[in-house]
């Protein structure tokens, strides 16, 4: 079998820069330091897994944060005090308000939109994410810190290209990779990767 051209390999991970659909952005303003966060139940448009995506995230943001995070049925006390849905609750001035009431620095909030897919063989895949939205709301001021979005598409990220190439296409195939990228559990995965190096 040939081995992979090294220069084809180097010219795809450089291109995967820009072919990524998840994308961060952190505000350049001095904020104070976060150490406590509450994440609220995320809202996607066409699907009734918001809740699950949003405890996907949770349990990755605990591997790769140091934020102590509310455990969620004291949040649901407050929802349910506030007399708010628990289905996504993301508008500023209440996300800050429910902070407050929990004692944290910032809430976490995110909406977005189900992807519904058959794939070629006709078989309907679900628990897909087609775009998302999420931020990291800073509580004292209602401040945007951090803005991460998923865009619709295929996620390249360097490791998916690699094992795209040295499958030779063969055993994953674009589709295969795009199922993976959009699966609410790698997007969350993606998501608090991306959170917890922009935000020491």
């Amino acid at each position: 079998m040939k081995s992979l051209n090294p220069y084809l390999f180097i010219l795809f991970l450089t291109l995967s820069i820009s072919c990524s659909t998840i994308s961060t952005s952190k505000t350049k303003a001095q904020v104070p330091p976060v150490r406590k966060v509450a994440v609220l139940n995320f809202d996607m448009n066409n699907a009734n897994w918001g809740a699950e995506f949003s405890d996907s995230f949770v349990h990755r943001l605990l591997k790769y944060s140091r934020w102590e995070i509310i455990e969620r049925e004291q949040i649901f006390k407050i929802l349910n005090e506030q007399k708010l849905s628990r289905s996504g609750v993301i508008d500023t001035e209440t996300s800050t308000k429910i902070g407050r009431i929990l004692g944290v620095d910032a809430i976490i909030v995110g909406r977005g939109t189900a992807l519904n897919y058959v794939s070629v063989d006709k078989q309907p895949i679900n628990y897909l994410v087609d775009t998302f939205s999420m931020k990291v709301v800073l509580v004292e001021s209602g401040s945007i810190l951090l803005q991460s979005r998923k865009s619709p598409g295929t996620d390249w990220t360097p490791f998916r290209i690699a094992k795209y190439l040295l499958g030779l296409s063969l055993i994953w195939s674009k589709e295969d990779i795009f199922i993976e990228s959009c699966a609410y559990d790698s997007v969350a995965d993606r998501m608090s990767q991306l959170i917890a190096e922009n935000v020491k």
